[in-house]
């Protein structure tokens, strides 16, 4: 979790953000089982809502909402932090994806 939290914070998406925690959970859940990208909504989305007791709709629109601030603020943290080298925010899925891998590196 700790590497996910570095990963977080190099992107701009600091603790402010409902979707920082909500993040952390996400990518718990994948590094789990990785089969979990194969259906987001129901078992990265819904997992994450039942454990922090909030709606998936929310789960989602505050990944969202944490990715369009931290890249407006600053979109080039995202090639460097995880390698987005695109000129569009990613998804939240490709964001849980891409954190993961990420973490997956540094165990």
């Amino acid at each position: 979790m700790f590497e996910t939290e570095l990963l977080l914070h190099g992107l701009g998406i600091t603790t402010n953000y409902k979707g920082y925690e909500i993040l952390v959970a996400a990518v718990d859940i994948v590094l789990r089982d990785e089969n979990a990208l194969s259906d987001v909504m129901e078992t990265i989305y819904n997992g994450v809502a039942v454990k922090l007791n909030i709606s998936a709709a929310s789960v989602e629109r505050n990944i969202r909402t944490a990715i369009s601030h931290a890249w407006d603020i600053a979109p080039n943290r995202f090639n460097k932090a995880i390698g987005w080298p695109h000129p569009y925010p990613p998804t939240s899925s490709e964001l849980i994806s891409l954190l993961t891998e990420k973490v997956k590196e540094t165990m």
